[in-house]
């Protein structure tokens, strides 16, 4: 990469986040084994971000597990360094017109992922997911990289 090269941002859904989180257990590394070594090449090279959404899904997660401080410590030493994508007005607005697609084209997109769809396009980046919500929203530059096996390698 030159200087000159402009670095990609992605903001990643909490289902991605989480598989990060617990890489060292071995059930998720076998699951990042088997990703494709070019987009785990694209993601090391991008500034992974993520929405106040997942910040919050990340943490009431947490709580309900009823982590103790110290594992809370660590998880949050991790979700610290991912860039934090705050909600603003053009994200307000792109996640009322989402919502208003997915009453109409009855997606049956969840509302949380609704709002993290909504911070990506307004901000231009692509959204990373290990599940298939994202597929159904319009205008979305997904990353999937899926969790299961047995799930299929791309959106239907």
């Amino acid at each position: 990469m030159t200087d000159d090269e402009e670095v990609e941002e992605v903001v990643c859904d909490t289902t991605f986040v989480s598989v990060l989180q617990s890489a060292h257990v071995p059930r998720n590394q076998a699951v990042m084994d088997r990703w494709p070594v070019a987009v785990k090449a694209r993601l090391e090279r991008a500034v992974l971000g993520i929405s106040v959404i997942s910040l919050a899904e990340l943490r009431s997660g947490h709580a309900a597990k009823g982590w103790g401080q110290e594992r809370k410590s660590s998880a949050e030493r991790v979700i610290n360094a991912y860039l934090w994508f705050p909600l603003d007005l053009d994200v307000v607005d792109k996640c009322a017109a989402l919502r208003a697609a997915n009453l109409r084209n009855a997606w049956n997109v969840g509302d949380n992922d609704l709002w993290i769809a909504a911070t990506a396009l307004s901000r231009g980046c692509p959204v990373v997911s290990c599940d298939l919500d994202f597929c159904r929203v319009e205008g979305i530059d997904l990353i999937y990289l899926p969790i299961d096996a047995q799930a299929p390698p791309a959106c239907p």
